[in-house]
């Protein structure tokens, strides 16, 4: 929570509801496949669909994946989402700041 208290992000985990509150249209959930990682790992696409599904009402998910249990270590944690999902993300992110992504992408470069 504290990474993203530094980038002013107002996400807090609600204990009562079991589930993080602050950003209004998008789900954000934690699991941790602390044992069978392997066979863990492969349930990751179910996991997003039943949390758009029957417990997000079609909001769309990020799905923080950690090693640890307990913590907010950036170091071990990866954030996994439908790539339907990220577009919009990065879309508003490139909208809010041109000038730093002005880059010619037709440039090829060597």
């Amino acid at each position: 929570m504290r990474y993203f208290a530094t980038y002013t992000i107002p996400l807090k985990w609600s204990y009562q509801d079991r589930r993080f509150l602050g950003i209004a249209g998008l789900k954000i959930v934690r699991i941790n496949p602390r044992s069978g990682a392997d066979t863990k790992w492969a349930l990751i696409p179910q996991h997003l669909k039943k949390h758009e599904g029957e417990r997000g009402n079609g909001n769309p998910c990020v799905i923080l994946v950690t090693n640890k249990q307990y913590g907010d270590s950036v170091d071990d944690t990866i954030a996994v989402m439908k790539l339907s999902t990220l577009m919009p993300i990065l879309k508003v992110w490139y909208q809010f700041d041109v000038e730093r992504n002005s880059e010619n992408v037709t440039t090829i470069i060597r």
